[in-house]
């Protein structure tokens, strides 16, 4: 049975918030092949085998994490009929700034020509493109689709007729992790007393040092509509029981 999955946007914490609740007694975070973080079991029936064949070797709250479940309504359905009711926790993040670390992080793979298996090495064109790309045609040829936060999570809210839900802002996670992990414990009822102590420093990634790139005008514009537009949904959701919010204007999330 999974308790919850983590699903999300690029460069949005789901990995940092998958291994802050890993290291709580109780709860057992799988991973793809025992050893890989972005971990889609729901994408094939031998993902399912597999996290089913780990699930029956030890107990506790159990959850993984893919993030681009969000963009996947199949795999979204056979999660919603395979588990009673679990926690899907969404992570967003100023969208100008997940790009920016979402191009970066395509640009080093390319580079580095490593791993050789991902697709932005797939042929010496493909890989010149990421190499070399700048914002606005990283975001056009490949990100604008997919940062339409509102317009996922509201597919995702449909598609799983109302879930219960986290959307948790990376720039809230930075700052208020114990918060986050606190929430979790109840949404799971998690009633393990002992005492999570969270040593690390909020994360600076490269977007975060970043205060001047070079975009249109009409870019930053569009992103800045996307945010809007997850704001307004989170201003429809807030009244609902079933999803909680751990996201603040002044932190690039919404209210």
């Amino acid at each position: 049975m999974v308790d919850f999955v983590i699903v999300g946007f690029p460069k949005c914490g789901t990995t940092a918030l998958m291994r802050m609740l890993g290291k709580i007694d109780g709860v057992v975070v799988d991973l793809w092949n025992g050893a890989l973080e972005e971990a889609p079991f729901y994408l094939s029936e031998e993902g399912i085998r597999q996290m089913k064949t780990m699930q029956s070797q030890a107990a506790g709250v159990r959850g993984h994490k893919y993030a681009s479940y969000i963009y996947n309504e199949s795999a979204l359905r056979r999660i919603r009929d395979d588990n009673p009711n679990p926690l899907f926790i969404v992570c967003v993040r100023d969208p100008i700034r997940s790009l920016i670390s979402w191009r970066e992080m395509h640009r080093q793979i390319a580079i580095a020509a490593s791993p050789p298996s991902h697709f932005v090495n797939k042929d010496s064109s493909v890989n010149a493109f990421y190499r070399t790309a700048s914002l606005d045609e990283y975001y056009q040829v490949f990100a604008r689709k997919r940062l339409k936060y509102a317009e996922y999570i509201r597919n995702m809210y449909a598609v799983l007729e109302r879930p219960r839900m986290m959307i948790v802002a990376q720039e809230y996670l930075a700052r208020f992790a114990g918060d986050v992990v606190k929430t979790f414990r109840r949404a799971v009822n998690h009633e393990d007393d002992s005492h999570l102590v969270l040593e690390r420093p909020a994360h600076v990634g490269f977007a975060d040092r970043v205060d001047v790139f070079e975009a249109r005008p009409e870019l930053i514009a569009e992103l800045r509509e996307n945010m809007q537009q997850l704001t307004a949904l989170c201003a429809e959701l807030a009244s609902h029981r079933n999803v909680q919010l751990l996201v603040s204007t002044d932190q690039g999330g919404c209210t």
